[in-house]
């Protein structure tokens, strides 16, 4: 069930008051059912892979924890890693596997190898399955206790707000939280509903609409106009930032409803000075797993600078990988990678002065736009007539008829000083506390009442203009 239709919203407003109402030590329970409930509506089937999945982690976690041995606990976790990254494969790499072989095959003049098999991607195997990676081999390094109760361990691997898209959770801060018999805190209202809120607005008002220019270019990038490629390359950057930014934030805020705080998974990236800090603040969790199961076991920068650069090229390729089973994914992962490697290498200094910051933030953010084209395009192929649109379609306005429209402009313009303004929006609390004088009173300003309520008819009217040029649909990383 995806977050921007009007049946989520629905169940929404019915399950998180009647989680409340019912009593403590059932609510969990209740939580794992509505995830398996939301995440079935996808396609029933997927829950015995998710299910799978949850089992096998679990009992090779509790085998661990329980031996001493540590060849059982070594062959234990190698099981659970094979499994878990076996499904991975499958689902999401066997194609691209295939394709090489036969590809290999066809340069010593044979045929066709092997049958592509096409299977479909379950949605958010790529994050639950790095969730339950982390988890067992935190327990096999001894980090953390393994979870016993496996209603309580289906829970953390399936919670419905963060499971299709992330963000991917360590045990340490998701499993206490869920087993923690809570009270309801008005907090948790204000906190949930100004990320949802701020989450819809993003998707829905912002990304959804630069979408639209970006879908039309995409189509025939071989001749779009060099000015149309670089419009599409800012829209697309401000789109794939407001879509999976909005729905990190939307899976904050729901989680926040139920009383649980999930991890940021951005921090601003386009205001980034450096790459280095860019991948700081962009997809925060999954770069966090590559840290600390990749790059740290591989060396990281404890063992001089050329491991240091060959284990940034590791982390970065399987992030490319990690995106999509193709050669364009991989080459934008390789680039930062060799970006970053670059910016080690330049002489510190003079470079990282303060003042020049109004220089840095602008080439982060154009360079980081201009790789996104091997991103949006539905192919290699179609990456590269995009790059040579950009350098050869100079003379030409072919592409720039969505901009042609006068409301498309100022909507956009509007779009952008909205996405600038977002950070500083008030709290939406419906009952404030004033701790000196002791007083509690209900919507203590019209102003922040008025203000959610303008947000949201925002998100209506975003929606209805979005939804007449032909825009909208599923968050991009589902694809993922």
């Amino acid at each position: 069930m995806s977050f921007d239709s009007l049946y989520f919203l629905t169940f929404l407003m019915v399950a998180i008051p009647l989680f409340w109402i019912l009593p403590k030590k059932i609510r969990p329970y209740y939580l794992l059912a509505l995830s398996y409930v939301c995440y079935g509506l996808f396609n029933p089937w997927l829950l015995f892979l998710l299910f799978g999945e949850t089992l096998v982690s679990y009992l090779c976690s509790l085998g661990i924890s329980k031996s001493e041995k540590t060849g059982v606990r070594r062959t234990l976790l190698i099981i659970a890693l094979v499994a878990s990254l076996g499904g991975l494969f499958v689902f999401k790499y066997l194609d691209f596997f295939i394709s090489i072989v036969n590809g290999t095959a066809s340069l010593f003049g044979n045929g066709e190898v092997l049958n592509p098999v096409k299977l479909i991607l379950p949605v958010g195997i790529s994050f639950y399955t790095f969730q339950t990676l982390a988890y067992v081999i935190d327990v096999y390094k001894k980090q953390i206790d393994a979870e016993k109760n496996i209603f309580i361990y289906a829970l953390f691997v399936s919670f419905f707000p963060q499971l299709v898209a992330g963000p991917i959770e360590k045990a340490s801060d998701l499993l206490p939280q869920l087993k923690e018999e809570k009270t309801f805190k008005y907090d948790y209202f204000a906190k949930g509903s100004r990320l949802i809120v701020l989450g819809y607005l993003k998707k829905v008002v912002i990304a959804d609409f630069f979408g639209v220019f970006v879908m039309a270019i995409a189509k025939d990038l071989g001749s779009a106009s060099s000015l149309a490629i670089i419009l599409s390359l800012l829209a697309f950057s401000i789109e794939i930032y407001g879509d999976f930014a909005g729905y990190s934030e939307i899976a904050l805020g729901i989680a926040a409803l139920l009383g649980v705080d999930l991890t940021p998974n951005f921090d601003r990236p386009y205001l980034s000075s450096s790459f280095h800090m860019f991948w700081r603040r962009w997809h925060m969790t999954l770069n966090r797993f590559f840290r600390d199961y990749i790059y740290i076991p591989l060396g990281g920068s404890k063992k001089g600078k050329a491991r240091k650069c060959l284990n940034t090229i590791v982390v970065f390729f399987l992030s490319g990988l990690w995106h999509g089973a193709e050669v364009r994914f991989i080459i934008w992962g390789l680039a930062h990678g060799l970006i970053l490697i670059i910016e080690d290498l330049l002489p510190k200094g003079k470079l990282n002065r303060e003042s020049h910051i109004f220089w840095k933030i602008p080439l982060v953010f154009i360079i980081t736009s201009f790789l996104w084209i091997f991103f949006f395009p539905s192919s290699f192929e179609e990456s590269i007539n995009g790059l040579k649109s950009l350098f050869t379609h100079w003379g030409s306005l072919e592409g720039l008829s969505f901009f042609y429209n006068k409301n498309n402009v100022l909507y956009a313009v509007a779009a952008i000083a909205l996405l600038v303004l977002m950070p500083y929006l008030p709290e939406a609390r419906l009952i404030y506390k004033d701790e000196e004088k002791k007083d509690i009173s209900i919507l203590p300003t019209l102003g922040v009442a008025f203000t959610y309520g303008a947000l949201i008819a925002i998100i209506f009217i975003g929606y209805s203009y979005v939804s007449s040029l032909g825009g909208g649909g599923q968050f991009i990383y589902f694809q993922f």
